[in-house]
Order: C-alpha cells, then sequence, then structure tokens
C-alpha cells in the first residue's frame, strides 16, 4: 500500500495529546467495527507521532477517517 493509496489513514499524535487515550481509542473502534488493519505503522518525530493503518477497503478507510476526523 502506497502513503496515497485511498485504503489508508494516518492520524498524528502530537506531543501534548495523551497517547494512550488516542491508541486506545482507536483500538475500541476497530474491534467494535470487527476491523482488522491490513497494515499498521508508527513513526516518531519531534512533532510526536503519526500512526499509519491499511485498510482492506476505502470503505473501511473512509469509516475510519470519519469517526477520527482525519
Amino acid at each position: 500500500m502506497s502513503y496515497h493509496d485511498s485504503r489508508i489513514a494516518v492520524v498524528r499524535v502530537s506531543r501534548t495529546d495523551l497517547l494512550g487515550e488516542t491508541m486506545s481509542s482507536v483500538r475500541i473502534w476497530l474491534d467494535e467495527q470487527k476491523i482488522q488493519p491490513a497494515e499498521f505503522k508508527t513513526a516518531v518525530d519531534a512533532e510526536g507521532l503519526t500512526c499509519t493503518i491499511g485498510f482492506l477497503s476505502v470503505e473501511e478507510a473512509d469509516r475510519f477517517r470519519a469517526q477520527f476526523d482525519v
């Protein structure tokens, strides 16, 4: 999957955000929706954490983006 693939969603967690809360919210939502990400990558930089999540379908990615406003 490439970064510009419509099945990819990117979540930014800044240094001032609560990482545990954010990741917990993502995991709970995925579990409730019975969605298993196809890919999950993280990267850390000076601004915070970036989570790149790949989904099996565009519809799953769109639902995720709508829920988390990304």
